[in-house]
């Protein structure tokens, strides 16, 4: 049986979750950045329950530290075909561990991560649009703190600015 049901915002998923009991939640055409976030949501409301993630076809690349939520979570790009994507969903269901074959070529020509988590998060909130002063209050750190940071994650990916470290970031699949 499948039960389906469009989640607009991760605040949706642990309700929708605890009514619907999936075995499985597909997650919609994405890049890798929030999978752990949105999988932990997941695992408090659901333990028992895996996650398919469709990763977007252009650059269906995973961090290599994803990896580790394998076989609870698993990633094929929106090219498979129709009975690939069936045959993972059933897969994940069953407990096996599912990464498509674009995924997995993607992901292994991928440069390793030279960024720290935290510059990883830092990063992910300018993405959001996030100044100096929010991102310092959303992290319960010093403006300071973030500049240094910030200044790390723009030299260790060879960017120019913060927004130039962000699409470098992206492009290599680190956030």
């Amino acid at each position: 049986m499948l039960l389906a049901e469009r989640i607009e915002s991760g605040a949706d998923l642990a309700p929708a979750v605890r009514r619907l009991l999936p075995d499985v939640v597909v997650d919609g055409c994405r890049e890798s950045g929030g999978i752990e976030t949105e999988y932990s949501v997941l695992r408090r409301a659901l333990p028992d329950a895996s996650m398919l993630v469709m990763m977007c076809a252009e650059a269906p690349r995973v961090r290599p530290e994803l990896t580790r939520l394998a076989p609870k979570v698993g990633f094929v790009s929106t090219d498979e075909s129709c009975d690939r994507f069936t045959e993972a969903i059933r897969r994940l269901a069953d407990g096996g561990a599912v990464i498509g074959p674009d995924v997995a070529l993607s992901t292994l020509k991928a440069k390793d991560n030279p960024l720290t988590v935290r510059e990883r998060e830092v990063l992910g909130l300018v993405l959001t649009g996030a100044s100096t002063r929010e991102i310092a209050d959303r992290l319960c750190l010093r403006v300071g703190t973030v500049r240094n940071y910030l200044s790390n994650s723009i030299a260790k990916v060879g960017a120019r600015t913060r927004v130039d470290a962000v699409r470098i970031a992206q492009d290599e699949g680190w956030i």
